[in-house]
């Protein structure tokens, strides 16, 4: 199966992270900021995906949109809460970096490739026994988003291993590289995280 296939290939990648201490707030932080400018970027994303594809696939990305409007206006309130203005902040490179490949593809290649980038960010949700311990450490205020994916987002992942699992040889070749990619950029953001 292409979800088997896509999952390892994602913790093979995942497995090279560098730990981070998410109960430091500074590094919660850098985390929470770095998630904000990726998801900056998925509505825009995942309305150019609509408007390029057709079919059952137009309908996902459809209604992926309409799951996903308004969190990054929920999380930059979020980090309000900490005196922290992301309309401030220079944007993180990874973050430009991830957003803009997903662009390329989308509209000089096949918007199908935005499953690997979807893939990556909905495939691996917190783990609730974590996110209560981050609400305890740094506030339920400035956690309020990472709550409302934990509980409203749970089947996000399946859906969209349930699309991989529908593409053709070509299609999910496209969306392995692309996820392959995506956690990359990840990785090497969180390798900043901590940093001074």
């Amino acid at each position: 199966m292409n979800r088997d296939q896509l999952m390892q290939a994602m913790r093979d990648v995942r497995a090279t992270y560098p730990q981070i201490d998410l109960t430091r707030r500074d590094v919660f932080l850098r985390n929470l900021i770095f998630i904000h400018n990726v998801i900056a970027a998925s509505e825009s994303l995942l309305r150019a995906a609509c408007d390029r594809s057709i079919g059952e696939m137009k309908a996902y990305f459809a209604e992926h949109l309409k799951e996903e409007a308004g969190h990054a206006f929920w999380l930059r309130n979020d980090l309000a809460t900490a005196d922290i203005d992301v309309a401030a902040l220079p944007v993180l490179p990874e973050a430009v970096a991830m957003a803009g490949s997903q662009y390329y593809l989308i509209h000089h290649v096949d918007p199908v490739g935005l499953l690997g980038y979807m893939a990556v960010l909905e495939c691996f949700p917190i783990d609730a026994a974590a996110l209560d311990k981050l609400e305890e450490i740094h506030g339920k205020e400035l956690c309020r988003t990472l709550r409302y994916h934990a509980e409203h987002d749970v089947s996000h992942g399946t859906d969209v291993l349930d699309q991989v699992d529908l593409l053709d040889d070509k299609q999910f070749q496209l969306v392995m590289q692309n996820a392959v990619q995506t956690a990359f950029y990840i990785g090497s953001a969180i390798s900043k995280f901590g940093v001074q």
